[in-house]
């Protein structure tokens, strides 16, 4: 099975060890030819990354990338990644929006709470929703932002960080 490899990570961990390719390659048991790959982007065996990863003491999980295609920000997180947080954190939104809305209309049902009352709590409560979701919006499209600044910056920086 090929796996595809995080360029930026391994570069930067390949010069904080101060070692060459062919350095890399004789301390992993892999060919210099498979980290020119590696670094280049193309597919390579598992064994391969693992045998990359365990030269330079650490887990294959942060060398390898589950979208190939995925720009991958500097924590090592891809854009679906990204994008699967976001959608949880609308999806968990709404669900709180409902189940209070809920609350309140019982409330309200049962002579609790005064219409006008359940009537302006919801329509507050939405508005509470409504911001949360947005700066949410926000912070999400400038983690993904980041990640196009995070792929142009020199690959020691980018683990330094």
């Amino acid at each position: 099975m090929n796996t595809r490899v995080n360029t930026t990570v391994l570069l930067a961990l390949r010069e904080r060890a101060k070692w060459s390719q062919e350095d890399l390659a004789e301390a992993a048991g892999v060919s210099p030819r498979t980290v020119q790959r590696l670094e280049s982007g193309a597919a390579a065996s598992s064994e391969s990354v693992m045998a990359v990863a365990a030269a330079l003491e650490v887990r294959s999980s942060l060398l390898s990338t589950q979208e190939p295609s995925g720009k991958t920000l500097r924590a090592g997180f891809t854009e679906h990644e990204v994008r699967r947080e976001r959608s949880a954190c609308i999806v968990f939104t709404t669900l709180g929006y409902l189940c209070s809305s809920a609350g309140i209309s019982y409330s309200m049902w049962i002579g609790h709470t005064p219409a006008r009352y359940a009537g302006m709590s919801i329509g507050l409560l939405g508005a509470i929703c409504g911001g949360f979701l947005f700066v949410m919006g926000r912070y999400y499209e400038r983690k993904l932002a980041r990640a196009d600044l995070d792929n142009d910056r020199s690959p020691a920086s980018a683990i330094a960080q």
